[in-house]
């Protein structure tokens, strides 16, 4: 495993209920090794033809490639959006010592 098999994953939940389940369900299902949220968002945005605004939690995901289908499949599956966000990010780099420990738990 290599630096560009590492990813970030972006999505929001609608509470931290919500966060705090679909947090928990990708570690134990070890589709993530670490899953950060962070409430208190406000969302702008344009649905369905009407500029809307909404509270969100965001949620970073820390994973690898290889996993991303399944990833976003629970995650399509656990979310209460019609459309939720799930974006891929590559990692380019990182500090060696947190990419061993992420290679070690996505294992």
């Amino acid at each position: 495993m290599d630096n560009s098999d590492f990813v970030m994953v972006f999505s929001s939940a609608g509470s931290q209920i919500e966060a705090n389940h679909i947090a928990e369900t990708l570690i134990n299902k070890k589709l993530a090794a670490c899953v950060s949220i962070l409430p208190g968002v406000t969302s702008h945005y344009c649905w369905k033809g009407k500029k809307e605004s909404s509270y969100e939690v965001s949620i970073i995901i820390k994973s690898v490639k290889d996993k991303f289908e399944e990833l976003k499949k629970e995650i399509i599956e656990l979310h209460s959006f019609e459309v939720p966000e799930i974006l891929m990010l590559p990692v380019v780099d990182g500090n060696e010592d947190y990419l061993s420990w992420l290679k070690e738990v996505m294992a």
